[in-house]
C-alpha cells in the first residue's frame, strides 16, 4: 500500500477535506452573521479596518489571537468559534484530532475583505489558501502558462504572513 494511503487512514480523512471543513468555519466568521454559533452578528473586517495592525489571526483550536485586538464582543464570538470547532468537525465525519492547526488571518485591502485559512492535519501535512470577497471564495491567479489556477497562500509556516 501506498505511504500517502497509510497517512490518510492514520488522520481518518483527506487533508483536502480537513481544509474545506476549516474555510467553513473562517467564511462563517467572516460572514458576520455568526450561524456557526448561532445568530452571533460581528464584524471582524471593520475591525481589522481600524486596526494599526491591519489583520487579525485567529486559531480556532486554542482561540489565540495575535495582530489586532478584537471588541469584547468579538472576543466572545471567538471563544464560542473554539467551543463549536470540535463539534462542527464531527458533523462532517472528521475528528478534532484529525487536526493540529486551524488558523485563519483576516485582513482588508483597497478592493476587498480578504481571508486565508492554515490547516495542519495529524500526520503533520499543511496547506494554505486565500479567499476574498463575501461569500469568501477562492482567489485566482494566472500561471506561467497563461492558465487560470487558485491562488495559494505562501504561508504554510506557523505563524501567517503579515
Amino acid at each position: 500500500m501506498p505511504a500517502h494511503r497509510d497517512a490518510i487512514s492514520l488522520v481518518g480523512m483527506k487533508h483536502s477535506e480537513l481544509g474545506a471543513i476549516a474555510h467553513n468555519i473562517a467564511d462563517s466568521l467572516a460572514s458576520g452573521q455568526g450561524f456557526l454559533i448561532g445568530h452571533f452578528p460581528t464584524e471582524i473586517f471593520a475591525e481589522v479596518a481600524q486596526s494599526a495592525e491591519s489583520h487579525m489571526s485567529i486559531d480556532f483550536l486554542t482561540g489565540q489571537i495575535t495582530g489586532a485586538q478584537p471588541s469584547d464582543s468579538l472576543r466572545k464570538a471567538i471563544a464560542l468559534y473554539v467551543e463549536a470547532t470540535p463539534a462542527f468537525f464531527e458533523k462532517h465525519g472528521a475528528s478534532i484530532s484529525d487536526v493540529r492547526k486551524v488558523i485563519a488571518r483576516y485582513h482588508v485591502t483597497r478592493l476587498e475583505n480578504r481571508f486565508s485559512v492554515i490547516v495542519e492535519d495529524a500526520c503533520g501535512r499543511r496547506s494554505s489558501a486565500e479567499y476574498g470577497g463575501m461569500p469568501g471564495k477562492r482567489l485566482k491567479t494566472i500561471d506561467e502558462l497563461g492558465r487560470i489556477r487558485p491562488k495559494v497562500a505562501r504561508c504554510p509556516s506557523e505563524k501567517p504572513p503579515d
